[in-house]
């Protein structure tokens, strides 16, 4: 039987869906996540303090059951940098060790991009998921395909999201993004505080995070 879904931007409103959704079907397999062996409260704190934040950017995108409403899958999106409250700073100062390696990690990936292109206004994927009882069904793919057009039509210049897992590269390579500005190897890269490998024995796509990045509006710039 055919499923019958239906997409719409996420709001304020979705918070506890999205945070039960990135913790039961993300953060367990997520490969860096899972390298730390995080447990499901450290899982829910991170969920929680990153979806607070995202869903203000109102560019993330959620796939529902019409038959349930319940949400299926979605893609987290943020439009420029993330600027935190004071409240949502000492939530992320308060997360255990493990956690505040994670948060490093992006700080540092997103230097990567920010000083290719610190003044383009562009569209940051932050994650993506789909529960597994409605995966294989395009979803995953169809949630990508909105974001970037969410992207186009607010004049962002490109998009940009972190490949880690070949099913990701493979939606992401289907829709035109390609590992145009980095490949981080994480065999190398060291946690900037602790100067650890912390990540050396994450499952990664030939041990490497993908950095994929998207062109946007190319025919209004020629």
């Amino acid at each position: 039987m055919p499923l019958n879904i239906h997409y719409r931007i996420l709001t304020q409103v979705d918070e506890p869906a999205v945070v039960e959704l990135l913790t039961e079907s993300y953060m367990p397999f997520e490969p860096l996540s899972k390298c730390l062996n995080l447990t499901r409260h450290e899982m829910r704190i991170y969920s929680t303090a990153l979806t607070r934040v995202v869903l203000r950017h109102n560019a993330s995108v959620g796939a529902f059951d019409q038959a349930t409403d319940a949400i299926c899958g979605i893609t987290m999106n943020s439009i420029g940098t993330l600027e935190l409250t004071d409240e949502e700073e000492e939530m992320y100062d308060q997360m255990s060790d493990k956690l505040q390696y994670l948060v490093r990690f992006e700080d540092y990936t997103e230097q990567i991009f920010l000083e290719k292109d610190l003044q383009s206004k562009f569209m940051h994927h932050e994650m993506l998921t789909v529960k597994e009882s409605y995966s294989k069904h395009g979803i995953g793919t169809e949630l990508v395909r909105r974001s970037i057009e969410i992207a186009s039509n607010r004049g962002c210049s490109f998009t940009v999201g972190f490949a880690t897992s070949y099913k990701g590269l493979l939606i992401d390579k289907k829709l035109g993004l390609e590992s145009v500005m980095h490949k981080i190897d994480m065999l190398k890269y060291r946690d900037p505080v602790t100067k650890e490998r912390i990540f050396v024995n994450a499952e990664l796509p030939e041990h490497c995070v993908f950095v994929m990045r998207m062109e946007l509006n190319r025919k209004e710039k020629k």
